[in-house]
């Protein structure tokens, strides 16, 4: 069970030397909550493996008709195309394991900043699925999270 400092303080979770995150307690939280404007583990924090993915997220249908031809439709207007994320976090420990299961289970219904390391560029996001963590040998961990990009409305 995480543990839940008193209303109205501030809870900071750090990996060695690096702050990971700072967030404010609210009187019925559960725990820290990060929020648009605080963010997820940076790539120096967290290393970000080259096996990381990004995609545009287009939602597109593609299906036939009787006679064959081809007919695409679009869900998502272009202005709401956002991007997909499918970051590897390689050899990690176990701390760094349990670090980011915790991170998803208290934020995976809110959106939060996240620093790709890719092109340096800070993305608001959201879970989109649970971490996947496999072990790699001895004390060795991999973690695969997926992530997309937050364009303002998606419901929780």
């Amino acid at each position: 069970m995480p543990y839940t400092p008193p209303s109205g303080s501030s809870v900071t979770i750090q990996f060695g030397t690096y702050v990971l995150y700072t967030a404010p307690v609210a009187p019925t939280s559960a725990g820290p909550i990060i929020t648009a404007g605080q963010s997820y583990f940076t790539p120096a924090e967290l290393a970000q493996s080259v096996e990381s993915t990004e995609e545009l997220y287009d939602n597109l249908i593609v299906d036939r008709t009787t006679g064959g031809i081809i007919k695409v439709r679009s869900l998502v207007p272009v202005e709401n195309m956002g991007k997909i994320f499918n970051v590897v976090h390689p050899a990690i420990t176990l701390e760094q394991k349990n670090l980011i299961q915790e991170f998803y289970k208290i934020n995976r219904d809110h959106v939060f900043d996240f620093i790709w390391a890719a092109d340096g560029e800070t993305y608001t996001v959201a879970h989109v699925g649970v971490p996947k963590v496999s072990i790699l040998g001895g004390t060795w961990w991999k973690a695969e999270v997926p992530l997309a990009e937050y364009d303002g409305t998606y419901i929780y």
